[in-house]
């Protein structure tokens, strides 16, 4: 299975791409807790070279994203099905809301954006194709435009 330039390391060309906002300051409860967190825009493009799991049908895939690693943060959000694109799909969708991101956390390796690709199915339930775990970090060091980080 191969997701079309899902890797940060290279941005400008990717299928799957997050930008990040100028940062915020998010205050927490306590002051202790207070940190620096930037909003992560993802905007899923396509897939190439899936595996297709369906015996009789097309695949109908769709993403679920989450961030993985910062509980206060988590929320789960996915892309329409593209109805029969198979194992090429294309999705051309911005995520609703963005991702949270606590900058700290990131930058030590313990964020990541984590892209299910499942396709749906009437009778048995939706089925998962594949998934790719892009570092948060990766995304900071890029400068969240697909340029080098500034």
């Amino acid at each position: 299975m191969e997701v079309t330039a899902i890797s940060a390391k290279d941005l400008k060309d990717a299928n799957v791409f997050g930008k990040m906002d100028p940062p915020t300051l998010f205050a927490a409860a306590a002051a202790a807790d207070d940190m620096e967190c930037r909003p992560l825009e993802v905007t899923v493009i396509s897939a190439s070279g899936l595996k297709d799991v369906r015996d009789i049908l097309r695949m109908n895939p769709y993403v679920v994203a989450s961030l993985s690693g910062d509980e206060r943060h988590s929320n789960e959000q996915r892309t329409p099905a593209h109805r029969d694109g198979g194992t090429s799909p294309r999705w051309n969708h911005a995520l609703a809301d963005p991702f949270t991101v606590d900058v700290a956390a990131a930058r030590a390796g313990l964020l990541t954006l984590k892209l299910k690709i499942k396709t749906e199915r009437t009778l048995k339930g939706d089925k998962d194709v594949g998934w790719v775990d892009v570092p948060v970090g990766d995304l900071l060091d890029q400068g969240g435009d697909g340029r080098p980080g500034r």
